[in-house]
């Protein structure tokens, strides 16, 4: 009886041995935790009387493992959550058990939706986690999730800094006009049962028209309409994701009337689009309908009647008509009477600068160091072999008088431009510089 009772102890012993080492050697592939958070609309779920709420924009993989199953909706008191505004902005959370030093992170839209972009966010988390190399990690991250693939690869102790964002809408490929995708996405049953006020719309490369005129969300009253659109061009038709800087050419916007609606609200927002013209006052808030409209590397053969701020754009001309411009992240014509900032300037005779942070592609010199002259910079407004000459800009102050400081943060592709408030003592006396033009070279966050 003893001596059973040695060898069951004995062979315990070994399968706890055995237990010990799978665990080791589990840890020293390097398992860790994904703490993966999205971005989406949330689905109710009815099941056995039991009601619950999934995520319902899309699939989601991490390290090739779906896990869409596994977001669970984050609690309306999360401070973070209480920054959303729309419905489709529900954030959703996983912690996910991941073995490698890099895994692949996969988006999949369901229909109706549309994947937008990689959003970093929590920056004083990064700071907070990385204090001596906080911005080679802000670094690593933008690499990773620049151009907005539906898979990257990432450290997945990165993870948590990032969110993928769902946004209603759907994709126009080379195969169809906008009219006809339009007209499908409008059809379908489940377009009616959502408050469809903000849609983004991806294009592939080519030249489309955009006919906005009969569109009306079904769910607005009929006295009001309010539509929040994203334009982003660009794309290819089988990986969806921005390629080489080509742009997606709208040959034309005809916008929603105001028939039978007295007041209409439109928000326009254009990545990544080309327009051989583009006339400003076409958007200009009059009477019952309100305009808001804004470009982020965008490209414009002539621009007519421009006013107010130009952001975000690479200009190649600017008709008379033009009053009172401030130039932002932009590549555009000199102008005597325009302020610019973080912009390239080019002309022939090239006056007075008003503003600060340019790139003026002339002979001269700049004894306030505001602006810097060169004269060779060449046609393309992202020009890296100039990086050492352009990245010695003061920051620009948040309060910069007339101007909205989420405008000045943002480089011409959206990438963020450090600027200068009252809480810098956190950099000590580290000497913070930025990119002279649209571009912004550096690793700096707000």
């Amino acid at each position: 009886m003893k001596t059973n009772r040695k060898v069951f102890l004995l062979a315990f012993l070994a399968i706890v041995l055995v237990l010990t080492s799978t665990s080791c050697s589990d840890s020293g592939r390097g398992t860790k935790t994904a703490e993966v958070r999205v971005i989406g609309t949330a689905k109710a779920n009815n099941t056995r009387a039991v009601a619950s709420t999934s995520f319902g924009s899309g699939e989601v993989f991490v390290d090739g493992n779906k896990i869409t199953d596994q977001l669970k909706p984050v609690p309306s008191s999360d401070e973070e959550q209480q920054t959303m505004t729309s419905s489709n902005d529900q954030i959703f959370e996983a912690d996910v058990p991941v073995s490698g030093e890099t895994v692949s992170y996969r988006v999949d839209p369901h229909p109706g939706f549309v994947f937008d972009e990689w959003k970093i966010v929590n920056r004083n988390a990064i700071r907070s986690a990385y204090p001596d190399a906080w911005w080679d990690v802000l670094k690593e991250i933008w690499i990773a999730t620049r151009g907005d693939d539906e898979t990257i690869t990432i450290k997945p102790e990165y993870i948590k800094f990032i969110r993928p964002s769902f946004d209603r809408g759907f994709k126009v490929a080379s195969d169809k006009s906008f009219a006809e995708s339009l007209s499908e996405y409008m059809s379908d049953l489940h377009f009616r049962q959502y408050d469809e006020d903000e849609l983004t719309i991806k294009f592939t490369k080519g030249d489309f028209e955009l006919d906005l005129s009969s569109f009306k969300p079904y769910s607005l009253r009929d006295d009001e309409l309010e539509l929040e659109l994203k334009i982003i061009g660009g794309y290819s038709d089988d990986i969806w994701n921005v390629l080489d800087g080509a742009k997606t050419t709208i040959t034309g916007i005809k916008l929603p009337t105001s028939k039978g609606v007295e007041e209409i609200e439109l928000e326009l927002e254009f990545r990544n689009i080309h327009f051989s013209e583009l006339d400003y006052s076409d958007f200009a808030s009059n009477g019952d309908t309100e305009f808001e409209i804004d470009f982020r590397n965008c490209a414009v053969g002539t621009l007519k009647n421009a006013r107010g701020i130009i952001n975000g754009m690479v200009v190649e001309n600017i008709d008379s008509s033009a009053q009172k411009i401030t130039v932002i992240n932009s590549d555009a014509p000199y102008m005597a009477d325009a302020v610019y900032y973080h912009s390239i300037i080019r002309g022939e005779n090239i006056g007075d600068i008003n503003g600060e942070n340019n790139i003026i592609v002339a002979e001269g010199s700049d004894g306030t160091h505001s602006n810097v002259y060169i004269a060779d910079f060449g046609s393309d407004y992202k020009n890296e072999a100039f990086e050492e000459q352009i990245v010695k800009a003061a920051p620009l102050p948040e309060d910069m008088e007339g101007l909205d400081d989420d405008i000045l943060e943002e480089d011409i592709e959206g990438r963020e431009r450090y600027l200068l408030d009252d809480d810098d003592k956190w950099y000590g006396n580290r000497n913070i510089y930025v990119s002279y033009g649209p571009y912004e070279y550096q690793w700096f966050d707000d």
